[in-house]
């Protein structure tokens, strides 16, 4: 992989730069601060494979970066991994809200580094297989067929606090690592999702879909919540524990809110749309659970608990 490594500590700089050639075939180009990671990235013959970012730099922090890096359409979808010493669970939101894959609290295990950076090639390779298909596929379908299937997860791009499953997956296994107890994951239904489906064609799915997901994230904005969707209808979500009561109201509350859209198919009629919320999950660092068996526990806390998922990969 080619990858841009971007911290003010130059010692940092270095040892990252000693383990990653050790890890295998991979050309590291270094930076000491935002503003020359993006010089790096302008003058670039090829575009980056993977970024590491520091959050605490001066000048611009790593934060900061992230979005810009995201801004730029050739990195929408490249892992940016967030190697920092910040480990308040403030930063650790901010990073994957603005677009970070995973994230690796200093001092870092060698290994664990090689582990995220295996991940974040596996990515890599798979963004640049489907990148060529991908926007003939959509171009070809916008009108007369449906490009996604109902059981896969719609993209939920520009959303802010929305995040692909899989990296929702490494945001729960690092609060679970870092045991913010606090945390509570809970899923979110669209019981109509079949009518939606099947009345939808082109892109409308995704568009009604992205309607949807951003009305439940403007709810959830105050308990600092993030979401994730997962296909079949069914969003996962995360908030501070401190919010709980607010699950109460949420499903009278959020129909209103997606009525109040005047959501329509394309011969006029009204989206109808019912929601089903299930009860909260609280993890514990006492158990061995992972990211996929919360989710799917959340899942099993809806009315139907067979509802099937699609596999939660770890994004890199």
């Amino acid at each position: 992989m080619k990858i841009l490594a971007v911290d003010d500590d130059k010692t940092i700089l270095e040892l990252l730069c000693l383990a990653i050639q050790v890890f295998g075939d991979h050309t590291v180009v270094r930076a000491s601060s935002g503003p020359e990671a993006l010089q790096r990235m302008a003058e670039a013959d090829t575009p980056f494979d993977c970024f590491l970012l520091d959050i605490q730099m001066p000048k611009m922090t790593g934060i900061d970066l992230c979005g810009a890096i995201r801004a730029n359409a050739n990195y929408v979808e490249t892992p940016i991994i967030m190697l920092t010493a910040m480990s308040d669970k403030r930063y650790i939101d901010a990073a994957f809200s603005t677009g970070a894959t995973d994230f690796i609290v200093k001092p870092f295990d060698i290994m664990e580094l090689k582990s995220r950076l295996q991940l974040a090639e596996t990515q890599a390779l798979s963004n640049r297989r489907t990148a060529h298909n991908t926007l003939d596929s959509l171009t070809n379908n916008l009108t007369e067929k449906n490009p996604y299937k109902i059981d896969e997860a719609v993209p939920m791009l520009n959303i802010d606090h929305a995040l692909r499953p899989g990296v929702f997956g490494n945001y729960l296994e690092e609060l679970h690592r870092l045991q913010y107890l606090r945390t509570r994951v809970f899923t979110i239904r669209v019981l109509d999702i079949e009518a939606i489906f099947s009345n939808s064609s082109g892109l409308e799915f995704r568009d009604h879909m992205i309607d949807i997901a951003e009305t439940i994230q403007d709810y959830l904005c105050e308990a600092q919540g993030l979401l994730s969707y997962f296909g079949n209808g069914v969003f996962c979500c995360v908030i501070d524990g401190g919010f709980i009561a607010m699950l109460e109201d949420m499903p009278v509350k959020l129909e209103a809110a997606i009525y109040n859209l005047n959501m329509v198919y394309r011969n006029g009629s009204a989206i109808e749309v019912r929601l089903e919320i299930g009860d909260a999950v609280a993890p514990s660092f006492f158990t061995k659970l992972s990211a996929t068996d919360i989710i799917q526990k959340a899942v099993s806390n809806l009315g139907d608990g067979q509802i099937s998922l699609p596999a939660i990969k770890s994004a890199g």
